[in-house]
C-alpha cells in the first residue's frame, strides 16, 4: 500500500513538472509544439543506444555505451531502464517511471552506481528516431524534494540538442542486455 501510494506520488509530481517545463518554455531547448495536451504519445516499447569506440585493451575493443529503453503503459505512465556503460568507468543503472507526450519524457530514475542508490529527475528529448538527454550547459545543482528526489531546479534551461550525443533508436530485441 505505501510503495503504491508513493509511486501515485511521484506521477503525480512528474505530470506537475512537465506541465510546468511546457507552460514558459525556453525556446533555445525546446520547441513550439502545442503541448498542453499531455497524453502518453507513445504507443509501443521503443529502445536507444549509444555506442562509441573507446580504445583497444590486449586485442580487445572497448566501447561506451549507453542504452535507454521506454516501455508505455494504459494509465499514461511509462516505465523503463537507462544504463551507462562506460568502458573504463563504473556503470550506472536506472529504473525509470514518468510521463511522457511524445516529444518529452520526464521521469523519476532509480539509479545506483559506484556502490550507492539515489532518486533523480531525468528529462529526454525524442527528435525522429533518436532520444537526446537534457543537460545543462553550466553546472547548476539540483535540489532535493520532499522525497529525496534529486529535481531540476529550473527544467525549462535545459539543452537536449548536440550534434555529438544523441542515442539512436534500435529494434528493444537485437540489443543484449548481459553486455551493458
Amino acid at each position: 500500500m505505501k510503495k503504491q501510494t508513493l509511486i501515485i506520488i511521484i506521477v503525480l509530481i512528474l505530470a506537475s513538472l512537465v506541465a510546468l517545463i511546457f507552460i514558459k518554455p525556453d525556446t533555445s531547448s525546446v520547441n513550439d509544439n502545442d503541448l498542453s495536451d499531455m497524453t502518453s504519445g507513445i504507443s509501443e516499447r521503443m529502445c536507444y543506444l549509444y555506442e562509441k569506440e573507446a580504445r583497444i585493451v590486449e586485442g580487445e575493443q572497448l566501447y561506451d555505451r549507453e542504452y535507454i529503453e521506454i516501455v508505455p503503459s494504459d494509465d499514461q505512465v511509462i516505465t523503463g531502464n537507462h544504463f551507462i556503460v562506460p568502458s573504463e568507468k563504473d556503470s550506472n543503472r536506472a529504473d525509470l517511471i514518468g510521463v511522457t507526450d511524445g516529444t518529452y519524457v520526464n521521469v523519476i530514475a532509480t539509479a545506483s552506481g559506484e556502490g550507492m542508490t539515489w532518486q533523480e529527475q531525468r528529462i529526454y528529448k525524442i527528435i525522429g528516431d533518436a532520444i537526446y538527454v537534457g543537460y545543462q550547459p553550466v553546472y547548476v545543482p539540483k535540489y532535493q524534494d520532499e522525497s529525496g528526489v534529486y529535481m531540476f531546479e529550473d527544467p525549462s534551461k535545459l539543452i537536449f540538442e548536440t550534434e555529438e550525443y544523441f542515442l539512436n533508436e534500435v529494434d528493444c530485441g537485437s540489443v543484449e542486455k548481459e553486455n551493458l
